[in-house]
């Protein structure tokens, strides 16, 4: 006869105990809903990569299997600690849990999550480029000479910017023009000062020394006119006529005005010499006073202080000059190498490989995932594990107290 098993007690229990069992089942429930929102991600970050070109099945194997290799994600934990955002409590694996990567044709997806943004982007960021440099560093001989030149061309793009922002500033603050506007004005004031009152000065002192050689001259005519009583002075007495002459007749209004006795006749007396001179003698002595009139209204002073403003101007004119061929010559060589490097980039790249990996977007994508659904799931989940529980503890509790009493649960005979 097969033996069966009386279960009537232990559905009692359940019944008589139905609403422990759903407390439980409520409160295990609700804490593993509640520890389960609290630990999930509040960010993620995805980005795609884009398989150019062919590959093969054993090439796609090794991609996926590369795609979660611990020496992939030693190379990010180092850069994380470089720039100080490795976690403390950090063991190798854990951010490897932190990433998924999915293989689906020729796209890559690698996803991320983190509890702040700026985590997630940085470790997403750092695994996509790691692993980018981990799969082709096999198949590109130049890639350290590519990413040097990248890094540099980066470099140049910001100096080539600066000097060309330098050079416009300076160019916009005026300084070299309001420098030669203040060097032009310098420049007519000192002309304005000194064409005046130093041209007519100038004719002055001109006329008062012809005037001072004809009156040395007429003097020594008197000399021999006295000693030598007439003879042999024809061609003196002519010449000194003909000075007198030339002087009394420049310019519109001669300064010396003589006898027209004196000046016409070549043949002179000791009388016509000493008016002659007496003239020249009162002529001298006016223009001496003219000289003297002139130099007094010349500030000789205030020359020199414009003098010394216009070297100033000057050598500031030349400082700014200086300082925008420094400009345009530290622009025009960044540019240079800009180019430079623009092509040789361009060189470095034309040998690679046919297949590549390269991301479809320059910066991933940063969205925060719904935390409900698998907070309901594992408070279901919970839930169900609860009521599992306590029916287990009150079946066991009522099959000890059933075997304390003695009451062994006797299997009925099969047909009665």
């Amino acid at each position: 006869m097969e033996e069966e098993i009386d279960l009537k007690p232990y559905i009692l229990a359940l019944l008589r105990s139905w609403h422990v069992v759903i407390l439980a089942g409520v409160l295990v429930g609700l804490g593993s809903g509640f520890v389960r929102f609290l630990t999930s991600p509040q960010y993620e970050a995805r980005q795609s990569l884009l398989i150019v070109g062919s590959i093969s099945a054993d090439q796609m194997a090794a991609l996926e299997a590369l795609t979660t290799d611990l020496a992939l994600e030693q190379r990010v934990a180092e850069l994380l600690r470089e720039q100080n955002a490795l976690p403390v409590n950090y063991e190798l694996g854990m951010l490897t849990s932190q990433i998924k990567v999915e293989v689906n044709g020729n796209n890559v997806q690698i996803t991320g999550t983190a509890n702040t943004q700026t985590e997630v982007e940085r470790l997403v960021e750092l695994w996509t480029k790691q692993f980018v440099l981990l799969a082709t560093e096999p198949y590109i001989k130049d890639q350290p000479a590519i990413a040097i030149t990248e890094q540099q061309l980066v470099e140049a793009k910001a100096r080539y910017q600066q000097a060309q922002a330098n050079l416009e500033s300076f160019l916009a603050s005026d300084e070299l023009i309001v420098a030669n506007q203040e060097l032009r004005r310098l420049n007519d004031l000192i002309e304005s000062a000194r064409s005046v009152p130093f041209t007519r000065l100038n004719e002055y002192l001109a006329r008062q020394n012809e005037i001072e050689l004809i009156l040395r001259d007429a003097r020594l005519l008197r000399d021999r006119l006295t000693t030598e009583q007439g003879n042999n002075i024809a061609d003196a007495t002519a010449a000194l006529l003909l000075r007198i002459r030339n002087l009394s007749t420049r310019g519109n209004q001669p300064i010396l005005q003589l006898d027209s006795s004196v000046v016409t006749s070549a043949e002179v007396s000791l009388e016509d010499l000493n008016r002659l001179i007496t003239s020249l003698e009162r002529e001298y002595q006016s223009v001496s006073n003219s000289i003297d009139q002139l130099r007094a209204q010349t500030d000789v002073s205030m020359l020199q202080d414009l003098i010394t403003q216009l070297t100033a101007a000057q050598v500031r004119v030349e400082q700014l000059n200086a300082r925008q061929r420094d400009l345009v010559n530290e622009r025009d060589q960044a540019y240079a190498q800009l180019v430079s490097l623009q092509q040789r980039l361009k060189d470095l790249k034309a040998i690679a490989p046919s297949s590549l990996l390269r991301p479809i977007s320059d910066n991933p994508v940063t969205y925060r995932p719904s935390r409900l659904r698998p907070t309901i799931l594992f408070t279901a989940i919970g839930g169900l594990a609860g009521i599992v529980l306590a029916s287990t503890i009150i079946i066991a509790r009522e099959a000890l107290i059933t075997a304390r009493r003695g009451t062994v649960l006797q299997p009925k005979p099969t047909g009665d």
